[in-house]
């Protein structure tokens, strides 16, 4: 059953398959992999949109976030520590860390949630923006940060764009 297409995909391959024709053992197939994934993937839970305050509300409750750019090896996510300074967000980290050599003058995205695995509820506020490296303490609130070491280097994200949902559980949805 690996091989079998979905049903979208045999429409737009007017009923054949690659290679070749779709038999009626790979239709049988087909259908119960559909009915399979409906039922076995099929969330009871709503997803609602947060406003922009809603967002910086919530990410204000989180210590950690993650930060995602395009470096040179491609695109590249890690979790970091994290203060809020009005709308901007600020990092801490080491002059030799990726992040201080890739980030700087940088299109950056930044997500910050939290879930309940029980409850199958939760939310996720994600920014978009650009990061400048400033070198020492310039002010404002500064992260937490987990891991020892020296993190003389601040990363300031502008955030041009926020926006988050909120998984509500099927119990309140």
């Amino acid at each position: 059953m690996a091989n079998v297409p979905y049903q979208q995909d045999l429409w737009r391959w007017g009923g054949s398959v690659p290679g070749g024709t779709l038999t009626a053992d790979m239709s049988r197939e087909m259908n119960q992999v559909t009915h399979m994934d409906a039922q076995d993937y099929g969330g009871s839970g709503r997803l609602v949109d947060l406003t922009e305050t809603e967002c910086w509300t919530l990410a204000r409750t989180r210590p950690v976030g993650r930060l995602a750019w395009s470096g040179p090896g491609g695109l590249t996510v890690v979790p970091v520590n994290f203060s809020l300074d009005g709308e901007t967000v600020i990092v801490r980290t080491a002059a030799y860390s990726a992040i201080g050599r890739e980030c700087d003058d940088c299109a950056v995205a930044f997500q910050i949630d939290e879930l309940d695995e029980r409850m199958r509820s939760g939310w996720s506020v994600q920014m978009r923006g650009w990061a400048h490296v400033d070198h020492g303490q310039v002010g404002g609130p500064e992260p937490q940060v987990w891991p020892s070491g020296a993190k003389t280097l601040r990363l300031r994200i502008t955030v041009t764009e926020v926006s988050g949902r909120r998984l509500v559980p099927a119990s309140n949805a």
